[in-house]
């Protein structure tokens, strides 16, 4: 299937006489939508991390995880519209939340947390959030998520 879920080209199949035979495959991006996998082999390897190094090489690599996966350079426009783009990328990434104004900039506010299973046993996994957010909007980012239950993300851009 393609991204927007329509069937992929087929790839080279045997066409039997009476019916064609049609072989689909699935794109990268719907490979990782249907796979479960993903969550505990993170959970467990951040556990892993966290039993064999010391607690500043494992906020470092999360951090640089944040810097790899996004954008080499900010995004264009206001900040606003930064902020606005970082919610988009998080939003397609499962998470459902806010933008709200505050006295010190933005505050990203989320009704749940795309990474929660690898946060529950390794709250540092929001930094690499954080530093997402940062290359996104070319701004400090503080993070403030809620682990009391539920895991919830709350990113504050610092406006400079």
């Amino acid at each position: 299937m393609t991204p927007n879920g329509s069937p992929k080209t087929p790839t080279n199949g045997t066409r039997p006489a009476s019916k064609p035979a049609t072989t689909y495959e699935l794109s990268e991006r719907s490979e990782s939508a249907l796979s479960s996998a993903y969550a505990p082999v993170l959970t467990a390897l951040l556990q892993i991390l966290a039993e064999r190094m010391p607690p500043e090489s494992l906020d470092d690599i999360l951090r640089q995880v944040g810097k790899r996966i996004g954008p080499a350079s900010p995004e264009g426009g206001s900040l606003d519209a930064r902020v606005r783009a970082a919610a988009k990328l998080l939003s397609g990434l499962g998470s459902e939340l806010d933008v709200e104004r505050t006295p010190t900039g933005y505050a990203l506010c989320g009704y749940a947390c795309p990474l929660a299973s690898a946060v529950r046993g390794e709250p540092r996994a929001c930094h690499a959030v954080e530093e997402l957010i940062s290359a996104v909007v070319g701004q400090p980012v503080q993070e403030h998520c809620d682990r009391t239950t539920s895991p919830r993300c709350r990113f504050e851009v610092i406006a400079r």
